[in-house]
């Protein structure tokens, strides 16, 4: 866990952020498939999955997946996939089935990543309006369909270490003019 915690805090660019968390985290969890989705305006790209050196945003599977992470961040609940689709929302369970239909998953689990600074300060202020989540974290199980406490324990400490990384990387790239000041030195 301290691995995975320093590895994923090291980098302040987000796609090498989203790489560390898909390839560290599924060491962590022990699952299949771990990818990353981060936030762009309204819709979620997948900047990263386990095990892959590039992802080819136009490939079926990618662009499903990049929808379903879309549908579940909007509504900012977690979604575990096991099968049962019957308490989704229906644009939810749409894009679920659209994907499992093409990646033949057993398990699919979206977490959205947002500050934990945020949930503190929801808590405490009830006019807090929230921002939304930086993005996803989608862990997936391709043979198995059982869900192990173990596991969700796991997901629970890979989300929050993720969240805060992601969110950093995206805030420090959001920098204006960042790009200038990174080539200049």
């Amino acid at each position: 866990l301290e691995e995975f915690s320093l590895s994923v805090h090291a980098s302040l660019e987000p796609r090498a952020t989203a790489y560390t968390i898909a390839n560290e985290g599924r060491r962590l969890i022990e699952c299949d498939r771990v990818s990353v989705a981060i936030r762009r305006g309204h819709r979620c790209l997948i900047e990263a999955v386990s095990g892959q050196d590039l992802v080819d945003k136009r490939s079926n599977t990618v662009r499903l997946l990049g929808e379903l992470a879309t549908a579940v961040v909007a509504s900012e609940e977690p979604m575990w996939y096991t099968g049962d689709t019957s308490n989704m929302a229906p644009q939810v369970e749409d894009a679920v089935q659209a994907y499992v239909d093409e990646s033949h998953s057993k398990t699919v689990a979206v977490i959205p990543l947002r500050r934990p600074e945020v949930l503190a300060e929801k808590e405490a202020d009830e006019d807090y309006e929230t921002p939304p989540p930086v993005g996803a974290l989608i862990v997936e199980q391709i043979e198995d369909a059982r869900v192990a406490q173990k596991m969700t324990q796991r997901v629970d400490v890979v989300a929050q270490h993720s969240s805060v990384a992601l969110a950093n990387a995206m805030e420090h790239q959001s920098l204006f003019l960042m790009p200038v000041w990174r080539a200049i030195g």
